[in-house]
């Protein structure tokens, strides 16, 4: 699986997108759109130059991928995401 690199970050396919959250794309492509799903892209520095971190939220999981600058994913990892008690859940 390979992102797009964007003036924004990075784009990721429907499909892909709906592979590492279990869901439809078609849903995926409503989640984007209407807030459900987040997406936070961060660069990395020093040692971890050239790569960056995508980070995908929805209701139940979160999925982190660290990606190179052509958007070649080099690590995938999926974990249940749990809001701790009195912290406002996804946004």
């Amino acid at each position: 699986m390979e992102l797009e690199p964007t003036d924004n970050g990075f784009a990721i396919a429907p499909t892909d997108l709906g592979r590492l959250f279990d869901r439809d794309p078609d849903e995926m492509r409503q989640m984007m759109q209407d807030g459900s799903m987040t997406c936070l892209v961060e660069r990395g520095e020093g040692d971890d130059a050239g790569r960056f971190r995508v980070t995908l939220r929805d209701d139940i999981r979160r999925v982190r991928l660290v990606v190179d600058a052509d958007g070649k994913v080099l690590t995938t990892v999926r974990v249940p995401f749990v809001a701790q008690k009195g912290a406002p859940g996804p946004r």
